[in-house]
């Protein structure tokens, strides 16, 4: 080693014990980036191709992380599939997440001939969570056409990780959740809500193909409250076609669920008449079979105000006293419905 780097991290190295911690943490690295010689870089490639199912490569984060990547590039379009995974989460372990990392999975993802390594790279590149959106383009077009072994399920996951991100995957997502023909792995097609939660809000354009996709069942259902809420809360578009959906029987009475829950999540004032309609048992004919569970819905929905239901407690009182003068079965479910809903809104009041 030549005299004056010698000196040079010997300086450096003198300095970590007066330096704030991260200051020294940093020159650190440098000190470790120096030491690191061609060789050493050599080795490390020797190991990626010898131990493929290691699963981390901390090792790389020793160096520059465009450097890293350089090196690591050519693994991703490797005859063997299992060397081109290793080198997708080498380079997906990158601490830096740099946008040239996000760039060569997504090339080798474009290359892959296989869905293991397609799925493996989308997993190892959703890492980088919003860094990862140069990646994108390239999950987009790995997605089959037909679901089959989970492989459109994975990378929707990835896409979920990635965020909002992740919007400009959303009519390929949404198109085959519309698909009836697609058998999605997993109960209730849950890499689609999980990519609908992930994404939020940069989902409002599709707020009326996501209220479809409540009321088909396709997403959401009993207990997804996550994606329900995501949907709701999408503003305007989706109030109006949630107001919309309510005017035909959805699929199930687990759908409608889902539908009032959101009317609820949307927090708009218009809400409240609309729910109480359906929750005093004034609904529409289409609905008049579901008696009791339509009622016990709609409270919930108002429920799911929180803060903004508070119009509508002195109706919600009455709701909750009617069983203890009627003592009719069909009254118990929305009394009771409706104690939880006035304390939910008065706690939500008083955190207001």
């Amino acid at each position: 080693m030549r005299r004056s780097t010698v000196s040079a991290l010997l300086t450096i190295a003198t300095s970590l014990a007066i330096l704030p911690s991260e200051g020294a943490a940093q020159a650190r690295r440098v000190v470790e980036r120096a030491q690191v010689t061609d060789a050493t870089i050599q080795a490390w490639k020797r190991y990626l191709v010898t131990h493929t199912n290691q699963g981390s490569y901390a090792e790389w984060n020793n160096i520059a992380p465009d450097r890293a990547v350089s090196e690591l590039r050519p693994f991703l379009f490797d005859v063997d599939p299992e060397i081109r995974i290793a080198a997708g989460w080498a380079i997906g372990g990158l601490r830096a997440h740099p946008a040239s990392g996000a760039l060569a999975i997504a090339a080798g993802i474009d290359s892959a001939s296989d869905n293991t390594s397609k799925v493996r790279l989308a997993e190892a590149v959703s890492m980088y969570r919003a860094a990862a959106s140069p990646a994108v383009p390239a999950l987009i077009r790995a997605l089959p056409s037909t679901e089959k072994e989970g492989v459109a399920d994975r990378i929707i996951g990835a896409l979920a990780l990635i965020g909002p991100a992740a919007a400009p995957a959303a009519d390929a997502v949404l198109t085959m959740a519309e698909d009836s023909s697609v058998a999605f792995y997993g109960s209730n097609n849950a890499a689609t809500w999980q990519y609908v939660v992930g994404v939020g809000s940069s989902l409002a354009p599709q707020a009326a193909r996501l209220v479809h996709l409540l009321s088909l069942g396709r997403i959401g259902g009993f207990g997804d409250t996550l994606v329900v809420a995501t949907v709701g809360k999408l503003g305007l578009p989706a109030f109006n076609a949630l107001v919309r959906a309510l005017s035909t029987k959805p699929a199930d009475m687990g759908a409608g669920s889902s539908l009032f829950l959101a009317v609820g999540y949307t927090r708009n004032p218009a809400a409240i008449p609309i729910l109480l309609r359906y929750a005093t048992g004034a609904y529409d004919a289409n609905w008049a079979s579901e008696g009791m569970d339509i009622r016990v819905a709609a409270i919930n929905g108002l429920a799911a105000m929180g803060a903004a239901g508070g119009p509508a407690l002195p109706e919600l009182s009455e709701l909750s006293d009617r069983y203890n003068s009627t003592h009719s079965d069909g009254d118990l479910g929305p009394s009771l419905a409706a104690q939880k809903a006035i304390h939910k809104i008065r706690m939500s009041q008083l955190s207001h």
